[in-house]
């Protein structure tokens, strides 16, 4: 029996210094039979004339004349795909060779999405993202509330995002998790507890400025609050990475009240009386607060093996 067509949706747009790299980790996969599709968003570099010279089959180029952003991007890709699996990729980022074929692997039946850790460079003291636990392969679909892995580490059945509808273009980050939170009710969500993504943090990525948390945290919140208030730490947190970031940008009186929203679900969490107590102080303070509170967890997370989950 043949394996399933696995579809890997690549968006990009003025990335030619890193596209070749990311190209070449997907089509150089174990899994042999995969299509790679390149979005590219209305690029205005060399792009168009780094992909016309790779000639490979498998290589499947869309050009949007206009940009769609990344969300949009990857939509276009998931609608041209004809592969029953999903995987996604950025310009900038490498897989190992054997991804697909793991993630593949722990994919059954009611499975919709299966995840990865990945190394992520360029960024002190997060250097692995996985799971703090034994298990190779895990259920983690109880996990998809709190933070999860990127859409680079994903594999997802095309069907169940095209039920979902979608990444979500309103939103120019947190949409991958925003997407999952949709996805998991629809089925499991599975995790191969192993670096088999290796992410970059460099300017012009796809990692999105903290600016651009506020709205789309309140967008998540608008829509997935419900759930979310069912956690109370994992709901303490984006409580507080809401109201810090707007502390940061001179939002102070909004700020603490997400810090006072945080300790009414975990009255005793010492990081949101911290927030609060130098949200006070104003946003000038607040922002020195927060670079010195940055610098201490770098430290500290740089000794440790940093967590995904746990429990």
């Amino acid at each position: 029996m043949s394996a399933e067509l696995i579809s890997v949706v690549l968006p990009t747009r003025n990335r030619a210094d890193t596209l070749a790299r990311a190209i070449h980790s997907v089509l150089a996969q174990s899994y042999g039979n995969l299509e790679l599709i390149v979005v590219d968003d209305a690029s205005e570099d060399r792009t168009p004339e780094l992909l016309a010279g790779i000639a490979d089959s498998r290589l499947k180029v869309l050009r949007n004349p206009q940009r769609l952003g990344v969300s949009g991007a990857r939509n276009r890709g998931v609608a041209e795909a004809r592969g029953s699996w999903i995987a996604f990729q950025d310009s900038d980022d490498e897989w190992r060779l054997d991804k697909l074929a793991q993630q593949r692997a722990a994919a059954a039946q009611d499975v919709v999405l299966v995840l990865c850790g990945d190394f992520v460079v360029n960024d002190p003291g997060m250097s692995y993202l996985g799971v703090d636990r034994p298990e190779a392969v895990l259920d983690v679909t109880s996990h998809v509330v709190s933070r999860i892995p990127g859409a680079p580490c994903w594999l997802a059945r095309r069907a169940a995002i095209l039920e979902a509808g979608g990444f979500d273009t309103a939103m120019n980050c947190f949409e991958d998790w925003e997407l999952a939170l949709r996805l998991s009710q629809r089925g499991r969500v599975m995790m191969v507890n192993e670096p088999l993504a290796i992410r970059q943090r460099t300017p012009g990525s796809l990692f999105s400025t903290e600016q651009n948390f506020i709205p789309n945290l309140r967008h998540i919140f608008a829509r997935h609050g419900e759930r979310l208030r069912q956690h109370p730490a994992i709901w303490s947190f984006y409580c507080n990475l809401l109201g810090q970031t707007l502390c940061q940008f001179d939002a102070c009186r909004e700020g603490r009240a997400w810090f006072v929203t945080a300790l009414r679900a975990s009255p005793r969490s010492p990081r949101s009386w911290a927030n609060l107590l130098m949200s006070c102080a104003g946003s000038a303070v607040f922002r020195r607060y927060t670079m010195l509170a940055r610098r201490m967890r770098a430290r500290y997370a740089a000794s440790q093996r940093p967590a995904l989950y746990t429990g």
